[in-house]
Order: structure tokens, then sequence, then C-alpha cells
């Protein structure tokens, strides 16, 4: 129960690593694999280096969160290293706009926390259909030309 509070930043570091991997078709595409290995060093480093500064002072909380900036690093890098090579116009800003609520979200349904198992499921679920809810709103035309 103690490691609970990791699966968040693990499971948004994940979201990231995600990301990273769509993002990485375009050195592939164009044969500069290169860049992958160099992305991935880089990201190497970044996660040691705040391994070995971390884990000594905030256990393995420390590593939680080196594994998330270390995707994040990542991520940016091969997103704006592969709009120079191959650029892809990816939807960005609605991408980060639904992390963020996401993530806005989540620090809400923390804050208001109780007790009571059932009051935090329900809220929960309501949280999670609201969010829902305003992905379908935003991209209902996307969304009915996919279904028909």
């Amino acid at each position: 129960w103690e490691g609970l509070k990791i699966i968040p930043i693990i499971l948004l570091a994940n979201v990231l690593a995600g990301l990273y991997y769509n993002f990485s078709v375009w050195y592939k595409l164009i044969d500069k694999t290169q860049w992958g290995a160099y992305i991935s060093v880089g990201g190497a480093i970044i996660t040691i280096a705040l391994n070995v500064w971390w884990i000594p002072i905030i256990g393995y909380m420390g590593s939680a969160w080196a594994t998330l900036i270390c995707y994040t690093t990542m991520t940016v890098a091969c997103y704006f290293i592969g709009k120079q090579y191959y650029p892809v116009p990816y939807p960005i800003f609605s991408m980060i706009g639904y992390l963020v609520l996401a993530v806005v979200i989540y620090l809400f349904s923390e804050f208001i926390r109780g007790e009571n198992l059932a009051v935090i499921l329900g809220v929960n679920t309501l949280l999670l259909l609201v969010y829902l809810g305003i992905i379908y709103f935003l991209e209902r035309k996307k969304i009915k030309n996919i279904l028909n």
C-alpha cells in the first residue's frame, strides 16, 4: 500500500512513452535510426543521473519522478527533431490539453478524497464520465466520422 503513491506518476510516464513511440516513426521512415539511439541514450543518462541523485534522498519516489522526466524529455525531443526531418501534423495542442485536463481531474479527485470507499468510487466514476464527455463534445465530429 505504501507504494501506491507512485502509480499516477508511472502511469503518466507510460502515456508519454506511448507518445514517444508514436512520434519516433519519423526516424524509421527516413532511415535515420541513429536519432533513436541518441534520444534513447539521452533518456538513459537522465534516468541514471536522477536516480543516483534522488533515490538516496526520496527513495523510490525519486525513481518514479526520474522516469517521468526521462520520458517527457524523450517525447519532446523526438517531436521537435522529427518536425525538422519528417513533419507530421499531430494535433499537439489537443493532445497536451487532454493530458492537462486528465491531470487536473486527477488532482481534483485527490483533493476531495474522503473516507467512504463508495463515495470515492462514485466521485471518481463521475469525474471519468465528465472527462469522457468533454472529449466527446470536443471530438464529436471526428468520432461520428469514424463510427460511420
